[in-house]
């Protein structure tokens, strides 16, 4: 049974965000990080801290790879998990703002051969987890019934998610699911005739000089890239990752602090979408009776005492939390599962972080 430590990254962000409110220094946050580290067991983490577009903090600690002591630094790259979501969420947004596609449209005018189930399912319902798929525990199952296979290719996913039952009708309910993000980029690879590596990598990464941000390789010996860890039994232990998919359901990308803090100015500026695109990933999504859900499109969204905040996070255990009323962001990279959901896990929210902005 892997061992998840409560509320780690939390304290972590609750600290960070009462430095950059109480303007302490950097030397306040090395000795916080460590003291964390050490108790929490914590083998490595990069974090930026940006404030008003300027990085007023960024760290690097531990090791990226405990067995051969090699340090963590800004260059690090780490699994983003679920972070992917919101650079895919930008693919589709990118070709809406070419005028390829339309979020309301069905997805049948852009996949050939869907299920009945799917023909009238729109990108703003895949993209919002609103789409009556089958919800993340219940994905991919018959995948899933002999243990992960070790090469996942694109028709292996489509087959068994085609297998997979609907949960709701289309736009009734929210519930987070991987297999949206899977067909949201499938429809890129269909409308820009392109893998959708050779996409991202045209589209973003070249423009925005993310030169260490990539979907998974796990042939490819890539320099800098960290390995994963966990806890098992209070004991730190490798995660054996064999497993290739042609597509991830939602995740897949690896990056750097020094790449994200790129990727972050480039959503501040509008480097990419246009300001009334990039507003819709920042913008609830409303079910069919009203009632808006807490997710836009790739990223939760919250407030607390009227303090807006977007956040995302990932089961390897990233964290990306931006509060613009405070034009501040925070983008934390770690190599051990289990140490993230500090917005679930045990009850803490990110209600409780942003109580330190009042």
């Amino acid at each position: 049974m892997i061992f998840k430590p409560k509320n780690i990254i939390l304290s972590l962000f609750l600290h960070l965000l009462s430095i950059a409110s109480f303007g302490q220094n950097s030397n306040a946050i090395d000795s916080f990080i460590k003291g964390e580290m050490a108790e929490k067991q914590i083998p490595g983490l990069s974090i930026a801290i940006i404030q008003n577009g300027k990085v007023i903090h960024e760290g690097a600690y531990g090791y990226s790879v405990i067995e051969h002591q090699v340090p963590a630094k800004r260059e690090t790259i780490y699994e983003l998990a679920s972070i992917t979501k919101q650079f895919i969420a930008t693919g589709i947004l990118l070709l809406v703002q070419d005028g390829l596609i339309n979020l309301d449209k069905p997805i049948e005018n852009y996949l050939e051969h869907l299920p009945d189930k799917w023909k009238f399912l729109t990108l703003n319902q895949l993209l919002s987890h609103t789409a009556g798929l089958a919800p993340q525990d219940l994905e991919w199952k018959s995948l899933k019934a002999n243990g992960w296979p070790k090469h996942v290719t694109r028709e292996m996913m489509w087959n068994s998610a085609k297998e997979d039952s609907v949960f709701a009708n289309p736009g009734s309910q929210f519930r987070y699911h991987n297999t949206g993000y899977f067909l949201a980029v499938l429809i890129i690879e269909k409308i820009t005739q392109q893998d959708h590596r050779d996409f991202f990598k045209e589209r973003i990464f070249k423009p925005l000089g993310m030169t260490s941000t990539y979907f998974e390789d796990q042939i490819k010996v890539i320099s800098n890239q960290a390995s994963g860890y966990t806890l098992k039994n209070n004991e730190i232990v490798k995660i054996w990752r064999v497993g290739q998919e042609d597509i991830g359901g939602g995740q897949g990308l690896y990056s750097s602090t020094a790449d994200m803090i790129k990727w972050n100015e480039s959503i501040r500026t509008n480097k990419l979408l246009k300001s009334d695109l990039q507003a819709k990933m920042f913008s609830k999504i409303k079910l069919n009776n009203g009632n808006q859900t807490k997710y836009g499109l790739g990223w939760w969204i919250s407030s607390r005492n009227g303090v807006i905040f977007y956040y995302h996070n990932g089961i390897t255990g990233p964290e990306f939390l931006k509060i613009p009323s405070m034009d501040l962001d925070i983008i934390i990279l770690v190599i051990s599962e289990g140490l993230c959901h500090l917005f679930r896990s045990n009850g803490a929210t990110l209600k409780d972080v942003v109580m330190i902005t009042k």
